[in-house]
């Protein structure tokens, strides 16, 4: 329990395949449905992980980069160099609680999410959210161009002293919002939102305890000595494309 744990690829197959013609032969690229759903699922997916006790998490992947003789498109930028809306959620999750501590959930109402963070200065910020077909979908998902169903909102409210308050979107736009008899309205979208200068809010899960670098070294008294060296010939055996597995043609020693 005490290990780190980190997650070198994280990404979703739920955009499936990529549905545009390109100006490349031969290649595809993302429609802006398939945009939009990258974009919801990078916050959810790195907040839910922080749940879990990961540590760090590299996205896959940064750069333009293809899969399945092209029709696979993946990456936070476009092949022409131009970001996708992702890049702005990237951005807008790190602007909003990339220095603060993850608490753990908050209960909100059925079919929402929301996680309260404790920022430096000792205000908290909430993260929120509805769910959606990414929330609960495993396979491929068409949002037959129904972006209203995404923005469609779920209202809310949360202790808070009279005031106002800052809300941030998943896009980072900001607009004020005004607390009254010591609760704060909001409306919790399929994009997940973020209200900074909140007090303590009541928490009723905590996110795992999270383990350190080194501790399995230091458990087992293993220094980083190699003390086995594998001498490989290519010709005696294949990765698999998914460069998970290798397949051994003769015996091995």
């Amino acid at each position: 329990p005490d290990l780190e744990i980190r997650v070198t690829e994280c990404g979703t197959n739920l955009i499936g395949p990529s549905r545009l013609p390109s100006a490349s032969k031969g290649i595809a690229a993302q429609s802006s449905d398939q945009e939009r759903i990258l974009t919801e699922f990078y916050p959810k997916s790195q907040i839910l992980l922080q749940m879990e006790g990961v540590t760090r998490c590299d996205y896959f992947v940064f750069g333009p980069f293809l899969r399945a003789n092209g029709q696979l498109d993946r990456g936070v930028f476009r092949r022409d160099g131009t970001a996708k809306p992702i890049w702005a959620a990237m951005r807008t999750l790190v602007a909003s609680v990339g220095d603060a501590e993850l608490e753990g959930k908050v209960r909100i109402g059925e079919g929402r999410r929301a996680y309260v963070y404790r920022k430096p200065d000792g205000t908290h910020t909430l993260a929120f959210w509805k769910y959606s077909k990414v929330d609960l979908s495993t396979a491929a998902v068409h949002l037959g161009g129904k972006a209203s169903s995404l923005t469609e909102g779920a209202d809310f409210s949360v202790p808070a002293a009279d005031g106002e308050y800052e809300v941030t979107d998943i896009v980072g736009r900001r607009r004020r919002v005004s607390a009254k008899g010591g609760q704060l309205k909001l409306r919790a979208t399929a994009y997940p939102s973020y209200v900074a200068g909140l007090g303590p809010l009541e928490v009723h899960q905590r996110p795992f305890p999270r383990g350190r670098a080194g501790a399995r070294a230091a458990a087992l008294e293993l220094g980083l000595t190699t003390i086995v060296a594998a001498d490989l010939n290519t010709n005696d055996f294949t990765v698999a494309a998914s460069k998970d597995r290798a397949t051994l043609r003769g015996a091995s020693a």
